[in-house]
């Protein structure tokens, strides 16, 4: 999402965007469709305070069934832009800032921290449903006795050898 931030006007306004994942951004998740965004935008002459709403449809991978579904992601963060010129960098509060820009600055790309937060919103073990099955051990083309074990996985002949030795 890009900021040209020499046309964000003093005051209160709002910014409607759509992008679309590129690059190092589209490595890590697959999208299953464009990123919407929405900015309300603060702007003072030395910093700009921006509440981001967004929308990212991603398409991920279940923990138990290996299938593909579609996981929408929904969220809102706030960031905190000032001009480089008016930080003093011995104040506590330079932590809370999250880009700088100067007067050269035209346009400032914050998908960055868009990205950020989406990655912070996937699921650590993400599921296709709460009563997701998972992925059955016995579908494969070995040979199945009346329990269900494989009698030809080669993995366990020595194991059968010595439970027949006995």
């Amino acid at each position: 999402m890009l900021l040209n931030i020499k046309r964000i006007p003093e005051g209160r306004s709002v910014f409607s965007q759509s992008f679309t994942a590129e690059g190092e951004q589209a490595q890590w998740i697959s999208y299953a469709g464009q990123i919407v965004c929405k900015a309300e935008i603060d702007c003072i002459p030395t910093q700009i305070a921006i509440h981001i709403y967004y929308k990212a449809p991603v398409t991920l991978e279940c923990s138990r069934c290996l299938k593909a579904f579609d996981y929408p992601i929904e969220n809102d963060f706030y960031l905190n832009i000032k001009k480089r010129s008016q930080v003093d960098k011995n104040n506590p509060d330079v932590e809370t800032i999250d880009f700088l820009y100067d007067d050269t600055t035209e346009e400032l790309d914050i998908s960055s921290a868009i990205f950020d937060d989406i990655i912070l919103m996937l699921p650590m073990k993400p599921l296709c449903s709460e009563n997701c099955a998972g992925f059955s051990l016995y579908n494969n083309n070995f040979e199945k006795d009346s329990s269900g074990i494989n009698n030809n996985d080669p993995r366990w002949d020595a194991l059968k050898r010595i439970k027949n030795s006995k």
